[in-house]
């Protein structure tokens, strides 16, 4: 089972598709992996595409919901693959901790 990914439910990636980060699209590619909707079948992934707004480019968000309905968003213009997973894993250990306080695991 993909270790990061078992406390999530709902992930939601927006981004330009003229101004895409490779982060962005790492990110949604390795989320979207067949063996990633085997392992976690409740998992829910969903692309929301921004319009150019101005020269500017429109920053590229990752909103995460977890187990516990917790949501976390960052904003994935300047991270890597590994910096959002590394993030995901502290999530991870919050809902681990949570668990063992609880007794039972989620």
């Amino acid at each position: 089972m993909p270790l990061w990914a078992r406390y999530l439910r709902t992930v939601r990636v927006e981004f330009s598709p003229f101004s895409a980060t490779p982060s962005s699209m790492s990110f949604l590619g390795y989320v979207s992996t067949k063996k990633i909707r085997e392992e976690v079948p409740k998992l829910q992934v969903n692309t929301h595409l921004l319009e150019e707004q101005s020269e500017e480019s429109a920053p590229q968000m990752l909103a995460l919901t977890y187990i516990d309905g917790k949501e976390v968003k960052f904003d994935i213009s300047a991270m890597q693959l590994r910096d959002i997973l590394a993030e995901i894993e502290v999530q991870n250990g919050r809902l681990e901790m949570e668990a063992i306080k609880r007794g039972k695991p989620w």
